[in-house]
């Protein structure tokens, strides 16, 4: 099915004029019975479906191995002459995830992390020491040049606590990170709009009788197809200066 729905996407995404295309990793339960796994291209509040997993399990938390494949067909199913900053929340805190974005040449993260999640080190006269993140509600505090547990791998930490939160955002970014870094992050939850109309918004999903993950992977196809084609229909509307007449 990704092949099919590869071969259709290809020339939509050959049109895009962003010079950095944002991709949402994230999960949705399905009768808490089935985990589905997608990968998503931001797009005007929404996300474009690139490739998506189904597997059997109770839980929205997936272990690296089961999406691996995932962005390795997302790294081919791209433009190759666009960046790609991969964005995730605290279910993908994986070391795993982190080594695959250093080695890819133009891919990039923004990766929100709990508080008591991975370990974060500064190197400071001499020797390495843990971070001790000092933020308070309103403020933002950017820090760069840190290492992510025990790999020793360079990465960039944007804190951001806005009033009224129980919790700060803490995203880790492999580039320098300052306030946009949190409003890079924030287009993620598009996607939480996209499994919202493949459910009970649009596409009523759950109310399939389907309960096994080949014949759902191919039905999420037909729903990727029709968002495409709805997309495309939606943008050329308002290309040609119709939006108002729907």
């Amino acid at each position: 099915v990704h092949q099919l729905y590869g071969a259709m996407l290809r020339p939509v995404l050959a049109e895009l004029r962003e010079p950095r295309l944002e991709v949402v990793l994230d999960t949705s339960l399905l009768w808490n019975q089935w985990c589905l796994i997608r990968l998503g291209l931001v797009y005007r509040g929404r996300t474009l479906p690139l490739v998506w997993k189904v597997i059997a399990q109770r839980s929205s938390s997936v272990a690296f191995r089961h999406y691996r494949g995932l962005l390795r067909y997302a790294e081919r199913l791209l433009p190759a002459d666009r960046d790609v900053v991969l964005l995730a929340d605290r279910g993908f805190t994986h070391l795993e995830l982190i080594g695959w974005i250093h080695r890819q040449a133009r891919w990039h993260l923004r990766l929100r992390l709990k508080r008591a999640g991975l370990t974060l080190w500064v190197y400071q006269r001499g020797r390495y020491r843990r971070l001790a993140l000092q933020v308070q509600a309103g403020q933002v505090r950017c820090y760069h040049h840190l290492t992510v547990g025990a790999s020793r791998l360079e990465m960039h930490v944007a804190v951001g606590w806005q009033q009224g939160q129980r919790e700060p955002w803490i995203i880790l970014s492999d580039e320098p990170t300052d306030r946009d870094t949190l409003a890079d992050y924030g287009h993620r939850f598009s996607i939480e709009e996209s499994f919202l109309d493949d459910k009970s918004n649009g596409f009523q999903l759950e109310s399939s009788q389907l309960r096994e993950a080949r014949t759902l992977t191919r039905l999420l196809v037909v729903l990727a197809v029709a968002t495409l084609y709805l997309t495309c229909q939606g943008t050329a509307v308002v290309a040609q200066g119709h939006r108002r007449r729907v």
